[in-house]
């Protein structure tokens, strides 16, 4: 009687146990496997592998689902863009629902029709204009880390350019796929050393400059002396992505092209703009004739915009931050941060 007296309250205990746990859906779209971190290129993906963790230490179950049916039991459901199938969100609680907005208008249109926000009761997105600090909120991209590698090559043993971008097609107004594919065509007539294209989608017909696709961003890049870093769209304000800090890790100098205002996020005299010349034989021309000592500047600058406070910005801590305010506004932060603002599972 005794031992059945046992397992019954093992059975009760293990049932309200189970019952309590705190459920967060995430649906990830397009962002596709974001906690592999195995076979991620350059730790792209720590920050979501960190998150995970960070919610565990809160008390919180994160599973990963592909479809939105039978999530009842969510205390929150976050999605990474806006589902293809969000009109089955309408079977949940707003307050439930949670966006985050990851892929512009090229990649992914239906985030910015303002119809589908309506699902969701907060929006967290990198363009600066839709902020309102009530239903709009400010996130950033966070990149992995900010360590400079270190190239044993020298200025002159290094290739003066490159491009690490997958094939893209879009017809929005704003696309700079057509820019990078003129950047492509220019090349051509140009001497081998001067131009190499790199990524998923390119074949050897597109281009006499294409290598392949590469592995770690970081082992490539540091051979180049510049690297043309154009988002997939411009003119829009606070889109910022990993394509400008993945040179600068590299100890590659970016020529960017994208957020209309850059200049709010990264140091001007950090990277080249493109907007700044008329053609790309001007540029070409600006890139031929740097010397080696300006060419350093550019490094030092970024090597010092990388140790500043600004760049916190874009870290782990604070993009894990922004996502546990967004489930549980007062969490407790010792469990997750030291008192200097570093996570404590590293």
């Amino acid at each position: 009687m005794k031992l059945k007296m046992i397992f019954l309250f093992m059975f009760v205990f293990s049932f309200q146990s189970y019952s309590e746990k705190r459920i967060i859906y995430l649906e990830p779209g397009s962002c596709g496997d974001i906690f592999d971190i195995k076979e991620a290129r350059d730790g792209i993906t720590l920050p979501f592998f960190y998150l995970k963790r960070a919610f565990i230490k809160l008390g919180y179950e994160l599973r990963v689902v592909s479809k939105l049916n039978n999530l009842h039991d969510a205390e929150k459901i976050i999605c990474f863009n806006v589902p293809k199938q969000f009109k089955e969100l309408s079977r949940y609680p707003k307050e439930k629902l949670l966006l985050f907005l990851w892929e512009p208008a090229t990649v992914w249109p239906r985030n910015f029709e303002k119809q589908t926000h309506q699902y969701f009761s907060v929006v967290y997105t990198w363009k600066d204009d839709l902020i309102d600090n009530i239903k709009y909120f400010k996130f950033y991209y966070p990149q992995p880390h900010f360590t400079v590698a270190k190239s044993e090559k020298t200025f002159d043993e290094k290739r003066l350019s490159a491009m690490i971008n997958c094939k893209k097609d879009s017809v929005h107004p704003f696309s700079l796929y057509g820019e990078r594919r003129a950047v492509i065509r220019f090349f051509e007539k140009h001497p081998d050393i001067d131009f190499d294209l790199y990524g998923y989608g390119w074949h050897a017909r597109d281009s006499k400059n294409f290598k392949g696709a590469v592995s770690s961003k970081a082992e490539c890049l540091k051979n180049y002396r510049f690297c043309f870093c154009y988002e997939n769209m411009k003119n829009v304000a606070g889109y910022v992505t990993e394509k400008i800090f993945d040179a600068f890790v590299s100890g590659c100098v970016p020529i960017y092209w994208g957020a209309s205002n850059i200049t709010d996020y990264v140091p001007q005299n950090c990277f080249i703009d493109r907007r700044n010349f008329k053609s790309n034989n001007e540029l070409y021309l600006f890139l031929k004739n740097m010397s080696e000592d300006e060419h350093r500047r550019y490094l030092e600058n970024i090597k010092s915009y990388l140790k500043s406070t600004n760049i916190q910005l874009f870290s782990i801590e604070n993009f894990i931050d922004i996502v546990l305010s967004a489930i549980e506004f007062d969490y407790d932060r010792s469990k997750i941060f030291s008192s200097e603002g570093s996570l404590l599972f590293i």
